[in-house]
This record gives C-alpha cells, sequence and structure tokens, in this order.
C-alpha cells in the first residue's frame, strides 16, 4: 500500500532518510499516540506543512516507517535464505551477526518493534508486523527444510517448530538492547554489558554452541 505522496517520491533519497529517522526515534520514544508531528518536522529540517505534503496523516507515516523498517529487514534475511554455498550453521550466524548488528545502528527501531509486539494498534498497523512475522517464519522454516535435505540439521526435529524456537531465541537477544527490563533479566542470568560491543562475540559463540547441540546433526 502506498503511505506517501508523489511529492514526497520525488524528494532527494538524504532528506527521504532524515525524514525516517526523525519519524523512527519519535514514534520509538513516545509510541504512536504520544508522538509529536511538530517534533518530527523539527528534526527532520523542514515544516510541519511540508511533512503534511508528504503524508496524509500522523497514521500513514507510522504506516511508511513499519513498511519500510520491515522491507529492510526482510532484503537482508532473504539475501542470507538465498546464499547459495552458505551452511544452515553459517546462515544462523549470519542472521545473529545482521541482529547484533541492527541493534547497534538502529536501536530506535528494535524499540519499535517492542513497542508494535507488546501494544495494541489498530488492524492494518497489526497486519503489517505479522506480515513480518510471516517472511521470517518462512525464511527460518526454509532455511532449517534445506539443512535437513541435505543432511546438516537433524532429521528427527520439526523444522516449523525449531523455527518457532530459533526466532524467540533472537527476539530475546534483540530485545535485551533495548528493554531495561530484559537487559537486567540478562545480567542476572549471564553477566553485565549485553549492550557493550565487546560481549558481541561471546553473545554469538555460546548461542551458536547452544543451536548447534539443538539442530544440526553430528556428522555436520
Amino acid at each position: 500500500m502506498q503511505y506517501t505522496s508523489q511529492r514526497f517520491d520525488r524528494l532527494d533519497e538524504s532528506k527521504q532518510q532524515r525524514v525516517l529517522q526523525a519519524a523512527i526515534s519519535e514514534f520509538a520514544a513516545r509510541g504512536y499516540e504520544a508522538a509529536n508531528i511538530n517534533k518530527i518536522a523539527e528534526v527532520a529540517d523542514i515544516s510541519v506543512g511540508s511533512l503534511y505534503k508528504y503524508f496524509d496523516s500522523k497514521e500513514d507515516l507510522f504506516l511508511y516507517v513499519i513498511q519500510i523498517s520491515s522491507n529492510l529487514i526482510e532484503n537482508e534475511l532473504r539475501a542470507v535464505n538465498e546464499a547459495p554455498f552458505m551452511s544452515v550453521e553459517d546462515k544462523i550466524e549470519k542472521v545473529l551477526r545482521i541482529i547484533l548488528r541492527t541493534n547497534r545502528e538502529q536501536n530506535d527501531l528494535i524499540r519499535l518493534y517492542l513497542q508494535l509486539a507488546s501494544s495494541t494498534y489498530d488492524d492494518m498497523t497489526e497486519q503489517l508486523g505479522f506480515n513480518l512475522e510471516n517472511f521470517t517464519a518462512n525464511c527460518y522454516r526454509k532455511i532449517l527444510q534445506d539443512g535437513q535435505t541435505k543432511g546438516e540439521v537433524r532429521a528427527d526435529i520439526d523444522p516449523a517448530m525449531a523455527a518457532y524456537h530459533l526466532d524467540n531465541i533472537f527476539m530475546a537477544l534483540q530485545y535485551s538492547y533495548t528493554s531495561g527490563y530484559l537487559r537486567e533479566r540478562y545480567r542476572i542470568y549471564v553477566k553485565e554489558g549485553i549492550d557493550s560491543s565487546e560481549n558481541d562475540e561471546f553473545v554469538i559463540a555460546e548461542t551458536m554452541k547452544f543451536l548447534r547441540g539443538a539442530l544440526l546433526s553430528k556428522n555436520v
């Protein structure tokens, strides 16, 4: 669905990105209802009038943010899924590294998705969230099914259920970088500093040990 005006579509990419990043930051910090259009326009260095020439409403701007952000995530996962000569183990580690990198580069975006997962929005917004869930479910399931075909993934596991658990692990890690409660939960279970880049390799190595034992065939 088209949420932007033709005038917005004709803007140069740098100006579009200013609007997008300003909107992501405001929606992530304050939520949809409390988000201030004036603040978004100020941060994007445009007038409020111009913003309403680009988007008919605050809802359209919010839906655009969700749609574009979902597309970015889908493109990264699609590239991993379609890599022809990458093992299942390497694909899972690649996804894990994408998650950690996104946590650092797009922290506001992850906070926004945390809100989307834990709040009640209208049906259209909820559907956009479920569209991304459907994409990731199919992506992880295909990685595991292809791995079973190649003998890399255990034949005795259900790929759909395994994909569900895999996504839950990824989501728990992802939100531990943005939620104060989940960050403290990580500290209680593991140690301080999940949000420190110095711990990234520890998180990746220990998570991959667990996933290898759970998913991969012994002869891999």
